[in-house]
């Protein structure tokens, strides 16, 4: 006979929290705005070849309507803290709601984008703050006679060199069409990573001079704080020479024949700083063996001090272990007569004196005493 027991617990419920659980099952078009993001501004730079106009739009109806004329317009988007306005102007130029969520919910993998009326292409832009490496995206959209540039943050402008050349008419970016506007763009933002390369190269240099004079633990997570930080501009910088090639090949209508040259070269630009990347994290890795052998050379000094010490007592320890012993002399003539002699004890301290001043001699001639200790400062002289 078989017996069944049903026993019943009730048990309350467990509520568990999964971080960007909201995010992980929203529509991937879904707008995800942070609550500190910076409300939108809108500067528009209307020009040609003898005249460029600066405005702040109050509408965007008159944005719309500028965008239909013959001259090349420049909608410097700044800050992402406005959803309305950003899916108007998504709407006047016809920007796919996923585009839309690309700009917007950042940060995004650097890439360029085939669209039936326009590219878009999404760069990462490079600075300081407080002295540590910071990156902002900057996505950019390009017509046939527009460019719409968003920015994160106004503060983290990198733009500002392209603007000052249209105002003042510096060079010829005046005379050129909107591919060449964003060519210079996009110059400019790749140009943003060499100022902070050069303080990496500073950094490392003084992280060189520390670890090979006094290394201490903190100079140890300098140099690790610096890997951290080239990992990550590696990781920025290579998609972005994917964007840049897909952006070389992509359509004449978009980007003429006459500026790809120049696309090419701010490519070859994308290369050199990750090559110059890639020695930097090659010198942080040598900075970290260089620590451990200044570390090993500091221990074989500390270990060959203490070898010296511990040599010239052994022998001094031997004697006086000797004449410790309990020998009674008058037993027999060859048990220590020493101690019965009225100067054997001012005898045994002048052995020890003798023996020990051989000892230090013996190793001052071998080069151990003396000499200049050999040390990863006198290595690398």
């Amino acid at each position: 006979m078989t017996v069944r027991l049903e026993i019943a617990v009730e048990m309350e419920p467990e509520i568990f929290e999964v971080p960007y659980l909201e995010q992980l099952y929203t529509d991937p078009s879904t707008l995800t705005i942070p609550k500190d993001a910076v409300p939108t501004t809108l500067i528009v730079t209307d020009y040609s070849g003898d005249r460029c106009e600066q405005s702040i739009p109050t509408s965007l109806e008159d944005l719309a309507e500028q965008l239909q004329s013959n001259s090349v317009t420049w909608v410097d988007v700044q800050g992402l803290g406005s959803p309305e306005i950003l899916q108007k102007l998504a709407e006047i130029v016809s920007l796919h709601p996923l585009e839309l969520a690309e700009i917007v919910n950042v940060p995004q993998r650097a890439q360029c984008d085939d669209y039936p009326n326009h590219l878009l292409l999404v760069l990462h832009v490079a600075g300081q703050v407080d002295g540590r490496f910071r990156s902002q995206q900057v996505s950019i959209v390009l017509g046939e006679n527009y460019a719409i540039t968003f920015q994160e943050n106004p503060e983290f402008d990198c733009f500002q060199p392209v603007r000052d050349r249209l105002v003042y008419a510096r060079g010829t970016l005046r005379q050129e069409g909107a591919d060449y506007l964003v060519f210079s763009l996009i110059d400019t933002a790749i140009d943003s990573y060499f100022p902070v390369l050069d303080d990496f190269s500073d950094r490392l240099e003084k992280l060189e001079q520390e670890t090979t004079a006094s290394p201490e633990r903190e100079t140890l997570s300098q140099i690790y704080f610096v890997k951290r930080e080239l990992l990550g501009m590696r990781r920025l910088l290579w998609p972005q020479r994917e964007a840049l090639n897909s952006l070389i090949r992509s359509r004449p209508d978009v980007v003429s024949a006459e500026v790809r040259p120049y696309l090419r070269d701010t490519y070859d630009h994308v290369v050199q700083a990750i090559e110059t990347v890639e020695i930097y994290r090659e010198l942080a890795s040598g900075l970290v063996n260089l620590y451990l052998s200044a570390l090993s050379h500091r221990m074989n000094s500390v270990v060959k001090l203490l070898t010296i010490i511990s040599t010239v007592f052994i022998p001094l320890t031997f004697i006086a272990g000797v004449y410790g012993m309990n020998f009674d002399p008058d037993s027999s003539p060859l048990n220590m007569p020493e101690l019965r002699w009225v100067y054997g004890y001012p005898a045994a301290l002048g052995l020890m004196f003798v023996v020990g001043s051989v000892t230090l001699v013996a190793f001052w001639r071998m080069g151990w005493l003396g000499a200049e200790p050999v040390g990863i400062r006198g290595e690398e002289e």
